[in-house]
């Protein structure tokens, strides 16, 4: 009984998936059927007026009235529609030549039909037994419109009671009054049914539609990162390799011809380039593992301020050959749970990104603060160069090649990259706030 409940609430109360997509699009689609409609509709109207006008002036009692009823509800739907029509056209042309969605619009002209179909239902009572009219556009209403459930429920209620109550007006034979609301009631239900099941359709389709394009945009993302990042690895890779390359070709041929110190300062080259391309080469697996999903999250407890000095001793001899100050500032027995191996990669990216744009008497921090009782702050701030509001709009992007660093560093942007996934996959998020020529500051969010 409870699952039967809730699912007539969920058929019934959209939810606000289904809402934004009635807003947004359905109304719009109902929008552009009521402009054809109204048009449909004033051509039908002016026939029917023209066609029930023809020898009026021969027609006395009875059939005069009926005449002159029906004259005055086409007329009546005639002008309702083209105020409609008209209506729609100035916003139409007011949004450059598109359809402007419109509920009362679309509200209106269904009110207007089933309305007249029951006038002329009724009306029709008065010689014979017809309820085409309505039998017509409560079928029709169900088809052409897709009409939310609940609304669809209170219109055809309405158009039934109206039109069940309404004929018993004129129709005084018991017999015909009973077999027209039999038909009439049955052709609403129908009507009723046909309603629901296109909004289904209807429903249904725009979800999937809408998945497909998300997962084709999704595709299109992807394959454009990784013609992105293929460019930035040949970039970044041919610098070091190049240099790679060339030294060892003049170890090999020329070590005969080199002193003692210039063979030194050609492996403190070469070490600086291995360093550069396994710098490289180990971002570059780690953001992969991390957009296939290969890399998962493996909590422990960490105590930040044993994990701080470890990161910062990696990078003390580059920091002092700069001229560039490192401090932390991490109180005692500050403890998470989390992945160890993911934040040690976070943390000596934004050390190694921030040393790269300080200059020669800038200092870099690494703090620490609770920010509520479930998330902890770890933040990286310099006094660096800076960043323009255009560079700061550009980070995290893949393609987008990053600046050289103060002592010609380059940088491939690859490493932030890797810091947003990872940081994603720990459910925390990542902020960044910069000045030109004052600094850069960095703030890590993650889960206690």
């Amino acid at each position: 009984m409870r699952l039967n409940i809730q699912w007539i609430r969920d058929f019934f109360i959209l939810s606000k998936e289904e809402q934004d997509i009635y807003n947004h699009e359905i109304v719009l689609i109902n929008t552009q059927r009521t402009l054809v409609m109204c048009v449909v509709g004033m051509i039908l109207t002016l026939a029917n007026i023209f066609s029930f006008a023809q020898n009026i002036e021969f027609e006395t009692g009875l059939r005069l009235v009926w005449r002159q009823n029906v004259i005055v509800v086409h007329a009546t739907v005639f002008i309702i529609a083209f105020v409609c029509f008209v209506y729609i056209l100035i916003k139409r042309k007011l949004n450059g030549g598109f359809v402007m969605p419109s509920k009362v619009v679309v509200n209106v002209i269904q009110l207007t039909i089933v309305l007249a179909g029951i006038l002329l239902a009724i009306i029709d009572q008065m010689l014979g037994m017809g309820i085409y009219a309505f039998l017509l556009v409560i079928i029709a209403l169900g088809v052409v419109y897709y009409i939310r459930p609940l609304n669809s429920l209170l219109i055809y209620t309405l158009a039934i009671t109206l039109f069940y109550f309404g004929i018993g007006l004129e129709q005084i034979d018991r017999d015909v009054l009973l077999n027209a609301r039999v038909n009439g009631v049955s052709f609403g239900l129908i009507g009723l049914g046909l309603s629901f099941i296109f909004w289904r359709l209807i429903l249904k389709q725009i979800k999937l539609t809408t998945e497909v394009n998300r997962q084709n945009e999704e595709l299109i993302e992807q394959h454009s990162e990784k013609d992105r990042l293929f460019s930035i690895l040949a970039h970044d890779l041919k610098g070091p390799m190049g240099s790679f390359l060339s030294l060892t070709e003049v170890m090999a041929q020329d070590s005969n011809e080199h002193d003692k110190e210039e063979l030194v300062e050609m492996s403190k080259a070469l070490n600086r380039s291995s360093k550069k391309l396994y710098s490289l080469l180990e971002n570059l697996l780690s953001y992969s593992r991390a957009k296939l999903q290969i890399l998962q999250l493996k909590p422990v407890k960490i105590d930040l301020l044993y994990m701080g000095n470890e990161c910062i001793s990696q990078y003390e001899e580059l920091a002092k050959n700069k001229g560039i100050i490192l401090n932390l500032d991490i109180p005692q027995n500050v403890e998470l749970v989390t992945d160890a191996f993911m934040l040690q990669t976070i943390m000596r990216n934004l050390i190694a990104n921030a040393i790269k744009f300080c200059k020669n008497g800038d200092t870099i921090s690494i703090k620490s603060t609770f920010t509520d009782a479930n998330y902890i702050c770890i933040s990286v701030e310099d006094t660096g160069i800076g960043m323009s509001e255009d560079m700061l709009g550009s980070l995290f992007k893949v393609g987008v090649k990053g600046r050289l660093g103060t002592k010609g560093e380059s940088t491939s942007g690859l490493g932030l990259l890797l810091c947003q996934e990872l940081i994603q996959k720990m459910n925390g998020r990542i902020e960044v706030t910069s000045k030109e020529n004052k600094g850069t500051n960095f703030f890590v969010y993650l889960p206690k």
